[in-house]
């Protein structure tokens, strides 16, 4: 008996079509959103399957042949339903925009949502009528960052100093730093510098560091000006640095200066600085004790003129040349190695090695000085050595060493800047050194070789190596002791026939006894009487006084003049048995005669 077959639906939904979902929820102010129930329709299938039969019937079938398997037939039915949600949309009156539900503004509100009639509510981190602007929270100090708050537009970022880093994007934490140069030096060749997190390379002075930032390369300083790098002779690079050394008759002054033998030492090698004074007039210094006798006078002060002059009686600087034997010279006590028409300032704005400098030291027997002794031996072998003089025991007591370095023309007679390059400009290099004994005076124009590059400004028209212009305020030498008259000059030297000519550059040939060195006696042989004679015994008696800084005595300086000498120093200055005497304001003298002064 067949068994009886019937359909029955098993309530098996599937899903076959993409639902429509509820839209995203939206924002704006109170009262602009609505919610409402929305409805969708929705398909679904049902599975159909046939009731099995019994035991018996599916054995019969069996048997039979009519199934191979205990299957089901089954079919699908598509049934379709209804399917309520919550829905969001805008309340009457309010504008959806995008995701928002915003009031009517006339103007659109940037950062933020219309919440009235043209009132904005801004969005956090904005401000302003429209929410245009940004607030700045780091100002404000509404950030709570830890060490460094930087503004962003809208909002702010926080950061920590080096050795910190951020956690919970506001706060610092330290960071534990690591020594990377105690291990294998950092992989650094020479220096390894630890910084906090990190480390770099250095090289030592002398080598550059390479591109891997590791290694370190030898610098050659000799390289430049045709491989005399900064050395004015010769110079041999080495590891890391470089020696400079010198040609014959120079010697080394510091590490690049090669100076010339037969010069005097000034500037460094004595522990001396360049001198600056207002150079519209002349430096006036005070001379020691035995001042500084000159013919038939008697000098306590000298004025150093830039321009390679020096004078006793006047601090007005020489505007222009005039050779020491003309007029001009005659009431004026002068010594001029190199009178010319200079302009120190040019050169103010080359390198250090190229600008003018002068130099003046005054080096007294005593006075405790380390070079005062090796001045005053080379002094004392000038005064012996003057060319018709004799003085086999002259011992100065003070001498004076006067430099002037690198004097270049002035550059004004062409009515504006030098016509050549500043580097390349022709410069003048010479001194003068005075020595005394109080009562035997002596001065030596040094000369050093080719250090005499030009005699007139129009020579500032071709550079140092270029050929010889006109001739305009050539430059002179000489001296003049100031004690001519309107009849005629008095004791003068004109240095004829070189003053005033080309042959000023060729003072350093001559003369043939010891070129370069012009040695003057300042007195004639055997001249009597010594002006202020007195002064020289007073000097020397003061001189043998035992004080260890007799220049702290009251007056010191006032001693050395004309007239008698005091017994003792607090005699002179502070017993009123002594008084000033007439016409000598230098001068002290007793009011009775002792046959012991």
């Amino acid at each position: 008996m067949a068994g009886v077959t019937y359909w029955t639906s098993l309530g098996l939904f599937l899903w076959c079509c993409s639902v429509v979902q509820s839209q995203t929820t939206l924002r704006g102010p109170e009262g602009s959103v609505c919610t409402f129930v929305n409805t969708r329709r929705v398909s679904y299938q049902v599975e159909m399957r046939r009731k099995r039969t019994t035991a018996f019937v599916d054995y019969i079938a069996s048997y039979l042949g009519l199934q191979h398997e205990n299957r089901v037939p089954r079919s699908l039915v598509t049934r379709y339903q209804i399917v309520y949600f919550t829905d969001y949309r805008c309340c009457v009156g309010w504008n959806h925009i995008d995701d928002t539900c915003q009031a009517d503004c006339n103007n659109p509100c940037v950062n933020g949502l219309c919440v009235e009639i043209n009132t904005c509510e801004c969005d956090e981190g904005w401000e302003g009528g429209q929410c245009e602007d940004d607030v700045d929270e780091c100002w404000y100090g509404i950030a709570e960052c830890d060490h460094i708050c930087t503004n962003t537009e809208g909002s702010f970022n926080c950061s920590c100093d080096p050795g910190f880093h951020l956690i919970n994007e506001t706060r610092c934490a330290e960071e534990a730093d690591v020594d990377e140069c105690s291990t294998d030096n950092g992989g650094c060749e020479q220096n390894c510098v630890n910084t906090y997190l990190s480390h770099h390379c250095t090289c030592d002075p002398g080598y550059t560091l390479g591109a891997d930032g590791r290694s370190c390369n030898d610098i050659n300083e000799c390289q430049p000006n045709r491989g005399r790098g900064d050395c004015d002779h010769i110079c041999d690079n080495t590891p890391g640095g470089f020696e400079c050394s010198c040609q014959p008759q120079h010697h080394l002054v510091g590490q690049t200066e090669c100076r010339e033998d037969a010069m005097y030492p000034y500037g460094e090698e004595v522990g001396v600085e360049a001198k600056e004074w207002d150079l519209k007039s002349c430096k006036k210094v005070e001379l020691p004790l035995e001042g500084f006798r000159f013919f038939t006078r008697r000098h306590h002060k000298i004025y150093i003129c830039d321009n390679g002059v020096v004078q006793f009686d006047s601090g007005i600087r020489p505007v222009t040349p005039e050779k020491l034997d003309k007029s001009a010279w005659f009431k004026k006590a002068a010594l001029a190695p190199y009178l010319s028409k200079s302009d120190p300032t040019v050169l103010n704005g080359e390198p250090e090695k190229l600008k003018t400098k002068f130099y003046y030291s005054v080096y007294e027997r005593g006075d405790g000085n380390d070079n005062t002794d090796a001045i005053l031996e080379k002094a004392r072998d000038d005064g012996r050595s003057v060319p018709g003089y004799h003085s086999t025991a002259y011992t100065p007591v003070w001498a004076m060493v006067i430099t002037w370095a690198n004097v270049p023309p002035d550059c004004s007679v062409f009515g504006s800047d030098c016509p050549v390059e500043l580097s390349r400009l022709r410069r003048n290099t010479f001194q003068l050194a005075i020595s005394t004994d109080g009562t035997e005076s002596f001065a030596t124009f040094v000369y050093p070789p080719k250090k005499q590059e030009w005699f007139a400004p129009d020579e500032a028209e071709k550079p140092r190596d270029g050929n010889q212009p006109r001739v305009r305020d050539a430059a002179v030498a000489g001296y003049s002791a100031g004690d001519g008259t309107g009849l005629g000059p008095g004791n003068v030297e004109g240095m004829s026939p070189f003053s005033g000519t080309k042959a000023m550059k060729d003072l350093y040939r001559r003369p043939s006894n010891r070129a370069g060195y012009w040695k003057f006696a300042l007195q004639h042989q055997g001249a009597r009487p010594v002006p202020a004679e007195a002064v020289v015994s007073c000097s020397a008696w003061i001189r043998k006084q035992e004080f260890d800084t007799p220049t702290t005595l009251p007056g010191y300086h006032e001693l050395p003049a004309p007239g008698s000498c005091p017994c003792t120093l607090e005699q002179a200055y502070h017993d009123r048995r002594y008084r000033l005497c007439p016409f000598f304001l230098h001068c002290l003298s007793t009011y009775f005669v002792y046959d012991s002064l």
